[in-house]
């Protein structure tokens, strides 16, 4: 079943909004908020961090040591910043999950006690623990992968994407970058996908030879009793040599996606510096025009960047750093996509539980029985 943007929300409403439980409702939502201030404190850093790495580049190309130790401290400091916002994000998120895991809790609870006996009469109690377990765990797994994670990266990357055509104004590189991070992402889903029937089969199989080893064994007396210890062997081997095949297929595809992932990251490395390159020598060259000597940075520095268009030596610095740094959550991927689909599965099955209407309802203006007479 299609699962809405609406009713999602409406589940998730606890993390973003919650109501009180041990503690009030006040502080619980103002935990809430302070998660989302500590992502775009972080996020900010890690946008931040690398332009000063690249000015004390610059000022140590310029022989400017002070300047180049000013900056280094800047950056040092803006990196701690940025972990510690990091840090400080996980930690408050813990007292805001845990408040949203009671208020669905205590939902889920209730509306499973105000459904009719039919009802529970015709579900597998089984089925019903499950569905409410792994919907309620599929929630904080969505909020982890997808909100606080997948997100805020995608956000990163866009924002880097238009500090290198802004702040830098250098177009190219910032297509350039676009077209690989895109690409990455594409190739990166597209293969994960294709890596499910892989996986399917190895969970198939698994549970094929230990089902015919259970029953071979719980029937040891039958199977004595024909003499077919060979043949049960045969059974048995061939289900587990088709475990074993599914299990090199699953780490074969793995490590393609490693290998191509890694190819595509050192990829735009190898175009962005070399962009960064020919960015640097169009400034030079134009430095060089307007009367500086071949190499004296000093000279250029002096020149209006509108005079000479380009970027600094520095900045060759600044794009690795911001390249490394795009890339880093994106090496988890595949398993974030998954967990998500797997969340959003769970999730389907406790919407669908919750949706059930009661067949017998209090009227709206109905009042509570007296306790005695």
């Amino acid at each position: 079943a299609h699962l809405s943007r609406e009713a999602i929300l409406i589940i998730l409403k606890p993390y973003f909004w919650p109501d009180a439980t041990a503690t009030s409702a006040a502080l619980n939502r103002f935990r809430a908020l302070l998660t989302w201030v500590c992502v775009g404190a972080s996020k900010a850093c890690n946008l931040t961090a690398p332009i000063f790495l690249g000015r004390a580049s610059t000022a140590l190309t310029r022989l400017d040591y002070p300047a180049c130790v000013r900056y280094a401290c800047i950056y040092a400091a803006i990196q701690f910043a940025g972990a510690f916002f990091k840090e400080s994000q996980s930690l408050v998120y813990l007292k805001v999950a845990q408040a949203a895991f009671v208020q669905l809790s205590e939902v889920s609870f209730h509306h499973l006690h105000s459904l009719s006996l039919d009802w529970h009469l015709r579900k597998k109690l089984g089925e019903v623990i499950r569905s409410m377990d792994r919907g309620i765990a599929a929630c904080d797994t969505l909020m982890k992968f997808l909100f606080l994670w997948l997100l805020p990266a995608m956000a990163e990357c866009l924002l880097v994407v238009i500090i290198f055509a802004t702040y830098f104004d250098y177009f190219p590189l910032s297509v350039a970058v676009f077209f690989f991070v895109f690409t990455y992402i594409t190739w990166t889903v597209l293969l994960t996908l294709w890596r499910k029937k892989f996986r399917k089969q190895v969970a198939k199989s698994d549970n094929d030879w230990h089902d015919k080893c259970t029953d071979s064994l719980v029937n040891f007396e039958t199977v004595k009793y024909f003499t077919a210890e060979k043949y049960e062997m045969e059974r048995f081997g061939e289900s587990v040599k088709k475990y074993q095949q599914g299990s090199v297929n699953v780490a074969a595809s793995l490590s393609g996606l490693n290998i191509s992932q890694s190819f595509l990251m050192q990829s735009c490395l190898a175009v962005s510096l070399s962009l960064a390159a020919m960015g640097i020598k169009q400034r030079m060259d134009c430095c060089i025009a307007n009367g500086c000597d071949d190499g004296n940075s000093e000279c250029c520095s002096a020149i209006d960047s509108r005079v000479c268009s380009g970027m600094e030596i520095g900045d060759f610095v600044t794009v690795l750093t911001y390249t490394l740094n795009l890339f880093m959550p994106l090496n988890f991927l595949g398993s974030v996509y998954n967990a998500i689909v797997m969340a959003m599965v769970d999730l389907t099955n406790l919407s669908e539980l919750l949706a059930e209407s009661p067949d017998v309802t209090d009227a709206l203006d109905a009042f509570p029985l007296p306790l005695s007479n």
